[in-house]
């Protein structure tokens, strides 16, 4: 079956679509990450450890981490 001129143009379009919307859902999902707040624990330590043994556990102070541990949490959750 030959493919029409107009049939390629519609799975242009349709590739081309969900590209952009891709793309959106990345951008979403990078911006879904709340902040992390300025203290003094959140300023002094970088190291990826320190943030996981904390908030693995979490409490009223510490909010559990509803993820797996990253490499880094600055990348999501900004600085």
């Amino acid at each position: 079956m030959p493919v029409t001129s107009n049939r390629k143009h519609f799975w242009y379009f349709l590739l081309s679509l969900g590209g952009v919307m891709g793309i959106g859902f990345f951008i979403a999902f990078l911006y879904a990450a709340p902040a992390m707040p300025l203290n003094e624990e959140h300023t002094t330590s970088l190291n990826t450890d320190t943030c996981v043994s904390c908030h693995l556990v979490g409490d009223e102070a510490t909010p559990a981490m509803p993820h797996r541990p990253f490499p880094g949490c600055r990348i999501c959750h900004g600085e």
